[in-house]
């Protein structure tokens, strides 16, 4: 049987955790499209909620998935992911899952990873591949959860080196099982021209236009780059009758995002600084803009860098492994290291001064985001994947025959999340001595079926 015969006959779902688009969710729905164009496979978009409120269908994603034509639907989920909030959502959502007959899971980021993880096999689906979209964030999630979701997930994908390692090396995957496949790029056509964009933010076509695309949050380094920004002012810029502008897009969190304001008016830069929220016409943006810096501590391969790579736009970056293999060999001088705003300021004024260089590399950066990241490649891989586990799928742990049924599992995650406050806790040395998680999860059986004998008694 042949890759597209295979996936003709699935049912696929991409599960996102937002209806807001961010780079895991534009991933997504590339992903997606690509599936239903090329392989003409029945995949759809579902997204984590916490309401399936009409209003929701005019939200970014779904706006996108009704532009593409590709189906999606809002599965009402659980704020917080702990024991007993996700074993009540695992059951439902698997009964969700059995309901709509889905073959083939493909998570993106971790609550939905961990949301598959347990719920595919109580469901009986196929397969359920782990998409890890960042270099290891795991703050704030319950590590047995984690590992539970990971133990019985079928392969894992990541989009870069640094998210495979983390897998290998925190959670014991064997790396023979990791597939690492790059992010995608596609830009829309432009809803603006340049000209309407240069007039909407009241520059000229002398202004130099630097940005940096990216959610402003802890994760980032925004602050970085405008102590580079108030170098560059008092240095290179200062001399130009039109000072350079910079802009930064991006949804903020509010608390970085006042802590970065305080620190323009520390910097005296507040008239040389915009941020940008909710922009929709990204291409468009891009399509005035010189020079674009990703200045960030964690990534995995950052959307923001790709997109600018894809409209033949200079880009700086920090060096780390994430936005070195997008940026490649050719754009070493375009590196930076962490923290460093000299070489940040460095970087964009050697490219401010001269047009023909900043014409060179954004021609180098165009070609290399068509040769390595388009859609089709990513759907390709994706596919080939998908293909290969139904014919040679990998002995993994049985969740569904660790806990039998969907009653044991809801007994199972309450005795983990009250700490064993039942008439069995004179047992709680046999769970110290369980070495590994399947062996406390048959521990966690084995009480719950004599729990449920001691209360029908």
């Amino acid at each position: 049987m042949s890759i597209n015969s295979a996936l003709n006959e699935l049912r696929i779902i991409i599960l996102i955790e937002s209806e807001k688009l961010g780079g895991a969710e534009r991933q997504a729905i590339l992903l997606t499209r690509e599936l239903r164009k090329t392989y003409t496979a029945d995949a759809e978009i579902w997204i984590l909620g916490e309401n399936t409120n009409i209003a929701l269908s005019e939200a970014p994603v779904p706006h996108l998935c009704k532009q593409y034509k590709i189906p999606w639907r809002v599965i009402e989920s659980t704020q917080s992911i702990n024991w007993n909030a996700m074993g009540e959502f695992s059951v439902r959502f698997s009964q969700e899952l059995r309901h709509h007959k889905i073959d083939v899971l493909l998570p993106y980021w971790l609550p939905c990873n961990i949301a598959c993880g347990i719920a595919w096999q109580l469901a009986g689906l196929k397969m359920c591949i782990w998409g890890q979209r960042d270099e290891g964030r795991t703050a704030g999630f319950n590590s047995h959860l984690i590992k539970i979701a990971s133990y019985s997930s079928s392969r894992f994908i990541s989009n870069s080196s640094p998210g495979a390692d983390f897998l290998n090396h925190d959670l014991n995957v064997n790396e023979k099982h990791i597939c690492i496949i790059p992010n995608a790029v596609d830009l829309p056509p432009p809803i603006k021209s340049s000209i309407e964009w240069r007039k909407e933010l009241g520059i000229t076509e002398k202004t130099l236009v630097v940005c940096m695309i990216a959610h402003i949050t802890r994760h980032k380094d925004h602050a970085t780059l405008l102590y580079a920004w108030q170098i560059l002012l008092n240095t290179t810029f200062s001399k130009y009758d039109k000072k350079p502008h910079i802009y930064l897009l991006g949804s903020p969190v509010s608390t970085v995002l006042n802590k970065l304001k305080n620190l323009i008016d520390e910097l005296n830069i507040v008239e040389h600084v915009t941020f940008l929220d909710n922009i929709q016409d990204i291409s468009g943006f891009l399509s005035i803009a010189d020079i674009c810096v990703h200045s960030s501590q964690n990534e995995g391969i950052p959307n923001s860098v790709l997109e600018a790579m894809s409209a033949g736009i200079p880009t700086i970056g920090t060096d780390i492994p994430g936005i070195r293999y997008a940026l490649g060999e050719k754009n070493e001088p375009f590196l930076v290291p962490e923290k460093n705003p000299k070489s940040i300021a460095t970087a964009i004024s050697s490219l401010a001064e001269n047009r023909q260089l900043r014409q060179r590399v954004g021609f180098h950066n165009k070609q290399r985001t068509v040769e390595l990241f388009t859609p089709e490649r990513l759907a390709s891989n994706t596919a080939e994947m998908i293909f290969d586990n139904l014919n040679n799928p990998i002995p993994h742990h049985f969740i569904g025959k660790l806990f039998r049924n969907q009653f044991v599992l809801r007994i199972s995650l309450y005795l983990i999340s009250t700490k064993h406050k039942n008439p069995l806790r004179k047992n709680k040395l046999a769970l110290r001595s369980a070495s590994n998680v399947r062996n406390r999860l048959k521990w966690y059986r084995k009480k719950a079926w004599l729990i449920i004998k001691h209360k029908s008694s």
